[in-house]
Order: structure tokens, then sequence, then C-alpha cells
């Protein structure tokens, strides 16, 4: 995992002079601009593009049952591997993941370790923070990905905001550095910018406490590298 003090800023990188990641070739999808004070969050050449990913209704359609773990794997390794340092932006504020956790929703048999309560099948990816309430009373807040049946909660990042030069770090799921803005209720993004190439990631069993099911053995949890 990246060093999240220097990649926050504490330490210098000398940056670029501008914020607009350009094409490299007319094959190349339409490039984005990204904040600019996330360009110390950016290696060098990172095209980024306007994200616009589709479930694949073909290997797993709505209601589908008998999902093999090979086909899961193949989906889950594939997903994850495209939003680790994405920019889900929400307004002025942007979310950056470079750890993801994977669940698979909708199939017990597949995945015991994820949230039994019956969820919506996502056509396109959806990126949302969502308000949870602890058995103390007190709220935390938490952000996904959600693509089919998958959801892919991030346990790791940066949170800045596009106008100034400020990127704060976290880890774990609960994102406690969240402006206020951001923790009132449910918040949908309003657009995910992610790299054209995925970027590079090693991946380990995901952050449970469940580790007597069979989903505890997946390897289901992403960091970029």
């Amino acid at each position: 995992m990246k060093d999240l003090a220097w990649k926050a800023g504490v330490a210098k990188r000398r940056k670029t002079d501008t914020n607009t990641i350009s094409s490299i070739t007319t094959t190349t999808p339409v490039a984005t601009t990204i904040p600019l004070s996330a360009l110390k969050l950016v290696e060098d050449n990172n095209i980024y593009i306007i994200d616009d990913t589709q479930a694949n209704v073909e290997k797993v359609p709505p209601n589908a049952s008998g999902t093999s773990f090979e086909q899961a794997n193949d989906l889950v390794n594939e997903y994850a591997s495209q939003f680790l340092e994405s920019f889900i932006m929400f307004g002025d504020h942007f979310l950056t993941p470079i750890s993801i956790d994977v669940y698979w929703h909708n199939n017990s048999d597949l995945d015991d370790c994820a949230d039994a309560a019956p969820t919506k099948y996502e056509t396109s990816a959806k990126a949302l923070i969502k308000e949870q309430k602890a058995t103390t009373g007190s709220y935390y807040y938490e952000a996904s990905v959600k693509i089919g049946y998958m959801e892919l909660v991030v346990t790791g990042g940066f949170v800045g905001n596009s106008t100034y030069d400020k990127t704060t770090p976290f880890l774990g799921s609960s994102i406690s550095c969240l402006p206020s803005s951001l923790k009132a209720g449910n918040n949908v993004a309003d657009v995910i910018k992610r790299r054209t190439i995925p970027a590079k990631y090693v991946s380990s069993n995901r952050h449970l406490r469940q580790y007597s099911k069979v989903g505890s053995s997946y390897k289901w949890s992403f960091q970029s590298n």
C-alpha cells in the first residue's frame, strides 16, 4: 500500500503544471480532468475518464442462481482493480480509494460474509456514502461502489476538495474525516473518474470478524501497489 503520509502531502513531490490529463493517441477514450488538489495522488501519465461501467448481465444476470466462485472471482478482480485510485466526486469533494473489500450480495452460498439483506441489482456502477448506526447509537459513514450484486467497500484512501490543496488519508471502512456536508444521510456520487489502465494491486483476505465462514478465505481485499 502506498505511503499515506507522503500521498497526503506531508512529504514534498514535484507537481505537474496542469490538472488536465491528455489523451496519448486518438484511439484512447476522451480524457477528463481531475481536481488540482489531487495531482499529488496521481502517477505521471495516468489518464482518467468518466466511468460508464455496466454490469455483465450475460455472465451474471439479475436473479441468477448457481453463480460459480470462478465466475464471481473473475468479476470481483476486474471491477475492484478498475475502481482503485479512482476519483469519486460529490460536488467539490472527492474520495479516492486505495483499498477495497468486495462482497457479493443475494447469494449466501457464494459469499456467506456479505450482508444477508436483499440488495438491488445495479445495472451500472453507483457510488455512495451510507450513514450507518452503531450498536452504541452513534453514527458512522461508509463509502462503496455497487455494480450488479457486488459491493466494493472502500477501506482506505483519501478525502479531498477541489477548491483547496489538502487531502486527508483514512484507514478502515468508517470514514471519520468526511466533511459535515457528506454526513447527512446517504449521498450518491455525481460521477466517478477512473483510470483507463487499472492500478497495480495486491489482494488478500478481507477485513472480517467472521473467520469461521467459508467466504473468509476469499482474497477479495485489494490494495493499490
